[in-house]
């Protein structure tokens, strides 16, 4: 039996069949980048090799170079608060 259908002929109507559909559809995507995200920084392939700008948050002193030293984890959360703004900004 198709899962899809289940939801939405038991539990829902066909509008929540689409709502699924598109939901899974997001959120799959952004796990797929947020992997190769992180592949490509284990790599070595970070943005102070390819960015024109030394400096990623001039006044929280955050270079590009002191992220890529880093592991994923701790630059991920050496990111200023506003750099997370901005990504959610642009999403949205």
């Amino acid at each position: 039996e198709n899962y899809w259908d289940k939801l939405t002929m038991e539990y829902g109507s066909a509008e929540t069949g689409q709502y699924l559909r598109a939901a899974e559809l997001k959120h799959g995507r952004a796990a797929m980048l947020a992997v190769v995200g992180f592949a490509l920084q284990k790599l070595g392939v970070t943005f102070d090799k390819i960015s024109p700008h030394e400096y990623l948050s001039v006044t929280q002193n955050v270079k590009f170079a002191d992220l890529a030293a880093m592991g994923p984890l701790q630059a991920v959360q050496a990111v200023p608060l506003e750099g997370y703004a901005q990504v959610f900004a642009a999403i949205a």
